[in-house]
């Protein structure tokens, strides 16, 4: 659960550690012989939830995906459908949802921005990362010139990048 930014181990903005997951080993509870969806109630618990507005988002979207060329920095794809406007300081309203706040990636790279796993130096402008995301199959990216936009205004703050990348610990 995350309130106001900081996750329940007090970590701004990251998620918790996860078990590794064995590989090739079908989890017990998972592995039942015979599955018709029909047959399925839904069982799911549900809770009031609060959840900050995130005014001027499509704004932001498009704005950042057009200074991009449609492309996301770190890893070039141009399947659009695939690519999200992130915030290089985390959404607190709208003096956030600026251009050189914002930074386009690839929905899975997102992730690993917000989870702190991914960052870019802002005096190289490469991609780092943590030893374990570069012993992955995302470890090519490592050390990457990122795809910047052209226009000077619209390239990422470097105060930001810095902020983000000190506070991933790379």
């Amino acid at each position: 659960m995350m309130i106001d930014g900081v996750t329940e181990h007090g970590v701004e903005g990251r998620l918790a550690p996860s078990a590794p997951v064995p590989a090739n080993e079908p989890v017990p509870e998972m592995a039942a012989p015979l599955f018709d969806p029909a047959d399925v109630a839904d069982e799911r618990n549900r809770q009031l939830a609060e959840r900050a507005v995130r005014e001027g988002q499509d704004r932001f979207r498009l704005a950042v995906l057009a200074a991009y060329g449609q492309v996301c920095a770190i890893t070039g794809s141009d399947a659009v459908t695939g690519l999200e406007a992130a915030h290089i300081t985390p959404f607190k309203g709208p003096a956030t949802n600026v251009i050189v706040n914002g930074i386009c990636l690839r929905a899975d790279i997102h992730r690993l921005w917000d989870g702190g796993q991914i960052a870019i130096d802002e005096r190289t402008q490469t991609v780092v990362m943590g030893s374990a995301l570069r012993n992955s199959t995302y470890g090519d990216l490592d050390g990457q010139r990122a795809k910047l936009p052209r226009a000077v205004n619209e390239r990422p703050s470097t105060q930001a990048l810095r902020a983000h990348r000190e506070w991933c610990g790379l």
